[in-house]
């Protein structure tokens, strides 16, 4: 998708409201023509003839806040097996936020918190009569 600046916007809306080819004048600025007859369409349904900057980005809502995030470290730091979803069930529990597994795990990784599997039975695994089977 092109992005269009300003002044070509500009110049199109002008020559449209002062009875000009408006066609001629986006050709002439390299804006396609369908693109520019959208401009001139909208600028006489709403007799608003300046070009508006094209809003992009902006804030993205997000479920699981700073202080959700403080609160699963916090969990995590007294009990390390916890599962993502029993953090999940934690927030709901906490604050009501009912999320999924992914948005508990996104929210780790972008807090710089990364999740290793645990083995809770370690000691059974090596064993010496385990460690006999294995050769």
């Amino acid at each position: 998708m092109t992005r269009y600046s300003v002044d070509v916007i500009q110049c199109v809306l002008c020559a449209a409201r002062d009875g000009n080819e408006w066609a001629k004048v986006a050709k002439a600025n390299g804006a396609n023509t369908r693109t520019a007859w959208g401009w001139v369409a909208a600028a006489r349904a709403s007799g608003d003839w300046t070009a508006q900057s094209q809003r992009t980005g902006g804030f993205r809502y997000r479920k699981i806040t700073e202080e959700h995030v403080e609160h699963l470290t916090q969990a995590l730091s007294l009990n390390s097996n916890l599962t993502l979803r029993e953090m999940a069930a934690l927030l709901y529990d906490r604050f009501g936020v009912r999320v999924s597994v992914e948005t508990v795990r996104r929210a780790l990784v972008g807090a710089c918190y990364t999740l290793k599997k645990t083995h809770k039975d370690n000691d059974y695994r090596n064993t010496p009569p385990n460690k006999e089977k294995r050769r």
